[in-house]
Parts: structure tokens; C-alpha cells; sequence
């Protein structure tokens, strides 16, 4: 998944443009292994600095046509001279670039109207899957287009819905909070979780 500073890099139609172009004139194979290329690397990294110097992001002599398996393998080389380990759209990847069965979790609460769905919408991918209360309930009422029923009977079965993705220690969930109330009843709920079960 592209970082935040790199976002509006990728969705340019520069990019884009450079991208196609440039897995036509490799004729989609993986520079790597022979394979079906879907993905452009770039060599030297971008990062915060170099977003947005045309040397590094749209030069094609930093840029390397390789399939989703080589990718993945570039990555975890470079992870793991660092002492990481390599991810995808939030997926692990081992040295040989097969997938670590794992899941990364983000937790976004807040108050109601804190700019939680906003928050979500500008940071997540195309292949996330995104728990929402409100559209949990909506679903569970069986609700369609812009009615709302009343949640009050369903709203237990919902919560507990919700919970699942951070009822998992292996699941590692990260938490993002939009508003500082909602970070101490966090900090309740824990204490109590660990108090009563």
C-alpha cells in the first residue's frame, strides 16, 4: 500500500501514464523471473524527500516491471536487511516472497462526528475491508439506499460484529484515535477487559 506522502504520486495522471508505458515497452514480463508483469517498482525507493523529483519517481532507469511474487521479493530483501518483514497491501511476505498468513487490523474510533468515515476514506486501499458500525446495523436491519431504521435491536449483535477483527492477539490490531475522549475510554476498556474477561 502507497504511503501517504507517495498518494497523490500514484493517482497522477503522470504516473499512470509512465506506469502503462512502461510495462508496454517490457512487453508485461517480469524483469525478474520471466512471469506476467503487473506491477512497476521503483529501484531507488520514493520517499518524502524524492516524491517529487521526476529523477527518482518517473526516470525509467529507476523503474523495474516485475509480477506481484517479485515485488513482493524485492521488498522483503530490502525488509529484511533492515529487520523487517515485507508487505503488500498490508500482507507479509517471507524471503521467498510467499505470503505470511497475517492480518493487520486498524482500529479508528472516535466521537460521533470526530471525521472517522472521512479518515477512512483518505487512507484506505482498494483491498481493505472496512467495519463500520453504522453500516453494520444498516446491513443487519437489512436497510438499502438512505433509510435508517432504529439500530436499538440489533446494536448488541452489531457490536460484537465489530469486535471480532480486535478480538485476535495474532490479528496485532493498530488503533487511531480521532478524538482524545474516546482514546480514555480506551484506556477503560482495556483495564476493564483485563479486570473482568
Amino acid at each position: 500500500m502507497a504511503k501517504d506522502y507517495a498518494r497523490p504520486f500514484y493517482d497522477s495522471k503522470e504516473w499512470r501514464k509512465t506506469r502503462e508505458a512502461y510495462l508496454q515497452s517490457q512487453h508485461y514480463i517480469c524483469e525478474r523471473c520471466g512471469g506476467a508483469a503487473s506491477v512497476v517498482h521503483h529501484i531507488r525507493y520514493i520517499k518524502p524527500w524524492n516524491v517529487n523529483d521526476p529523477d527518482i519517481t518517473l526516470n525509467w532507469d529507476n523503474l523495474k516491471a516485475v509480477c506481484e511474487k517479485c515485488h513482493a521479493e524485492e521488498h522483503s530483501q530490502d525488509m529484511k536487511a533492515r529487520g523487517q518483514a515485507a508487505r503488500l497491501n498490508g500482507i507479509a511476505f517471507d524471503d521467498e516472497g510467499n505470503v505470511i498468513k497475517q492480518a493487520n487490523v486498524f482500529l479508528v474510533c472516535g466521537s460521533p462526528a470526530s471525521g472517522k468515515t472521512t479518515y477512512v476514506a483518505q487512507h484506505k486501499s482498494g483491498k481493505d475491508l472496512v467495519v463500520d458500525l453504522d453500516y453494520l446495523c444498516a446491513a443487519l436491519n437489512g436497510e438499502t439506499g438512505n433509510v435508517h431504521l432504529n439500530h436499538a435491536p440489533i446494536l448488541s449483535v452489531a457490536l460484537e460484529v465489530r469486535e471480532l477483527p480486535v478480538s485476535y492477539p495474532h490479528l496485532r490490531a493498530h488503533e487511531t484515535v480521532l478524538d482524545p475522549v474516546c482514546l480514555l475510554l480506551l484506556e477503560k476498556t482495556k483495564i476493564s477487559t483485563r479486570l473482568y474477561g
